[in-house]
């Protein structure tokens, strides 16, 4: 993956991972519901995505893992383009790289 770029402050995030050589980086299977992303990528991502939501939203940490409060609809967060080497891309709007969680407008 050669980085990230946005409509909205997503661009600033570079998300260039390495991979090494004869090791698996990101894979991307459109069989599958979730997509796993190196460590270092996801939390260069997940601090680009905190950066660019507006004040409305407030964050929270639950067993770990940042959360998203808002009463607002996900529209308010920032839509994502992962692009990688030889010019593709993959556009995810905020209800694609957001879970629905538990508790009331919790993402």
């Amino acid at each position: 993956m050669e980085g990230d770029a946005s409509e909205e402050e997503v661009a600033e995030f570079t998300g260039a991972v390495a991979i090494e050589e004869g090791k698996i980086g990101t894979v991307i299977d459109s069989g599958t519901t979730l997509a796993y992303l190196p460590e270092e990528a996801y939390n260069q991502f997940d601090d680009a995505i905190a950066a660019a939501i507006p004040s409305s939203v407030h964050i929270v940490t639950l067993k770990g893992n940042r959360c998203y409060s808002t009463t607002n609809s996900v529209a308010v967060f920032p839509q994502a383009s992962f692009n990688f080497a030889d010019g593709a891309s993959l556009v995810l709007r905020p209800q694609d790289y957001l879970i629905k969680g538990n508790a009331v407008n919790l993402y």
